[in-house]
């Protein structure tokens, strides 16, 4: 039978990079820890001056001369739109160069500031992004712990933010605790069965485990929410051409290069159906 490809070249593709961007684990029983976090009204993440130094130390003069406008300007103003805007200017500075971990210690700063349920999300998914981004295992680890602290935060004042259900359990996977994170994103797509990120999610472990009934189960379900998810299109045509299903994986995969003009996606697509042709 056809072997998966989770194609790393395409780490970089923009519809796309976040689905070969997943970390990779090995699912095994490990026993429960305590997901830390802190609670409403504490102090969040300072600005960490070694992240910051360290980043702008490999900046030009002019980008650097922006960020420190920008981290004044966020740090003096007392309004909140304005603090956001500031926040929102300072992390497209560094996402540009695919520092994720410098634009979440901005979101950290605005919600050290402004503490409310919408500044920690906001925040969460910032570090939540990084995470997703490192490569290296241990940073990975810190990373997710902040989005995790963030997370926990909202969680304590609103527990039906799904979003922060959904990617606090996926921080798990590299703090040791994968089958906790599993069965929360199960139990979170029983309870809103059509949670996209919890059906995506749990349709790759599916396949990175090779239990490929079960992820085609989470696909169908998937694509049937929203017939344009390209990525969980793509997907399913993995699925159905592992279960040796070939018609169906055509069909699926010939689908999914009717929702991108992405050449890369489409290059892609293209080698895998050669394959089960």
């Amino acid at each position: 039978m056809m072997k998966v490809r989770i194609i790393m070249s395409l780490l970089a593709v923009g519809t796309i990079v976040v689905l070969f961007l997943l970390p990779r684990v090995v699912v095994e029983t490990d026993e429960d820890k305590s997901v830390a976090g802190g609670g409403a009204g504490q102090a969040a993440v300072p600005v960490e001056n070694d992240v910051v130094e360290q980043h702008n130390a490999n900046l030009d003069t002019a980008t650097q001369k922006q960020i420190g406008s920008l981290r004044k300007a966020l740090t003096d103003s007392e309004d909140y739109q304005k603090s956001l805007n500031f926040a929102d200017s300072l992390a497209a500075v560094f996402k540009e160069d695919n520092r994720y971990d410098s634009a979440a210690v901005y979101y950290g700063l605005l919600a050290q500031r402004f503490p409310s349920v919408d500044t920690w999300l906001t925040t969460g998914n910032a570090y939540y992004d990084a995470y997703t981004f490192a490569m290296d295992e241990g940073k990975r680890k810190q990373l997710g712990q902040k989005a995790r602290e963030y997370y926990s935060k909202v969680l304590q004042q609103d527990s039906n933010v799904v979003q922060a259900q959904v990617r606090s359990a996926m921080t798990l996977l590299s703090a040791g605790q994968p089958m906790q994170g599993i069965l929360a994103l199960r139990d979170i797509a029983e309870k809103y069965p059509e949670n996209q990120e919890a059906l995506y999610n749990l349709g790759v472990f599916s396949i990175q485990t090779r239990q490929f009934e079960k992820g085609l189960e989470r696909f169908r379900q998937l694509t049937k929410v929203n017939p344009k998810h390209i990525e969980g299109t793509y997907y399913l045509g993995v699925c159905y051409a592992e279960l040796g299903l070939k018609e169906e994986a055509i069909e699926a995969l010939n689908k999914v290069k009717t929702l991108t003009d992405d050449p890369a996606v489409i290059a892609t697509v293209d080698t895998y159906l050669k394959d089960i042709k």
